[in-house]
């Protein structure tokens, strides 16, 4: 080991990295903070990983369908994907720096045609290269439009282009630190897989831009089409509405059910009428879960239920029977 570090004039981590990056392709996120020992809090890090992932995830959703909003259930392909192909790798030098490991299966790389007279263009990518160079596009448009939205038509260019709202929704939550100054985002492809698309490779979001994307997610927000949805779980607080200026429809209440949204555990915030209030209160009460359809919409950091909003009260309504008996 020690010669082949003299040979080449490496370091360990810059060997490893080496190494890895023959058959994967290396995703790093450098985050650029102040920092007094080199350190940041645990609950950060967890937040940074928690975004990395929903970046890799909505970019694996959009190549595996390029048409898909990026909600509801993730294809089973995709899945699988997610879990054993995408790696945590060692990290690097720097402010901080994380490493993803996309592995590439070569089974999956078909090789083109050699008596085709343009044996590049029947070349098709691997899953993993489709899936990181959408992710670098995507955030490179997100670069690009935070800088300069002059540059673009309007956000539907730039959502063709590959803006993406839970990439944006990703990089604020990611960003969401005291001190941090900027994200620099970069990629190394895979030896084992020629890259024939010319993506970017480095992209890096100062603290200005990072500042615009509030108002971006708003815009992307507002340029989606409501989205209905259906929720299951728990009721987690109860509050009621009560007093003179509301009709007998609205004398009900708001609840928080805590569901799953875009594969994460969220908490979402449900109005009702006062008897799906008391259906919502029973729910509670009998820690059973509560089941809501509705137009899913977020203010903010908030997800919220808007109307017509109905109650699922068969499967509640046979429990409690149940329960009863």
């Amino acid at each position: 080991m020690d010669t082949v570090l003299s040979t080449y004039r490496l370091a360990l981590p810059e060997l490893i990295e080496q190494i890895a990056s023959a058959h994967a392709d290396l995703f790093f996120v450098r985050i650029d903070q102040v920092m007094s020992d080199s350190t940041i809090p645990l609950r950060q890090a967890a937040t940074l990983i928690e975004s990395i992932d929903q970046m890799i995830r909505t970019a694996a959703i959009s190549a595996h369908n390029p048409q898909s909003s990026g909600r509801g259930r993730i294809p089973e392909f995709v899945s699988d994907f997610l879990k054993d192909d995408i790696r945590m790798g060692h990290t690097k030098k720097g402010s901080f720096v994380l490493t993803v490991a996309a592995r590439i299966d070569e089974s999956e790389t078909q090789m083109p045609d050699r008596s085709s007279r343009n044996s590049d263009s029947e070349h098709i990518p691997s899953f993993t290269r489709q899936v990181m160079v959408t992710l670098a596009k995507s955030l490179d448009v997100t670069r690009r439009f935070a800088a300069n939205q002059a540059e673009f038509a309007g956000v539907g260019d730039a959502v063709a282009q590959g803006l993406k709202l839970q990439i944006v929704q990703a990089l604020q939550e990611m960003s969401d630190a005291e001190g941090l100054r900027a994200l620099d985002l970069s990629f190394e492809w895979a030896s084992a897989e020629p890259q024939r698309t010319s993506v970017p490779t480095h992209v890096c979001l100062s603290r200005e831009m990072i500042d615009v994307l509030p108002e971006i997610e708003r815009r992307l927000v507002r340029s989606t089409a409501p989205q209905e949805v259906t929720i299951v779980g728990p009721v987690k607080e109860l509050k009621m509405i009560d007093g003179d200026d509301v009709s007998d429809d609205e004398h009900g209440g708001e609840i928080v059910v805590h569901a799953e949204i875009d594969n994460k555990m969220r908490r979402i915030v449900v109005p009702l009428n006062a008897e799906d209030y008391n259906w919502a209160i029973a729910a509670h009460r009998a820690r059973l879960p509560f089941t809501a359809t509705g137009t899913l919409g977020k203010r903010g950091n908030l997800w919220r239920l808007s109307g017509p909003i109905r109650v699922d009260r068969s499967f509640l309504e046979f429990q409690l029977k149940a329960s009863d008996e």
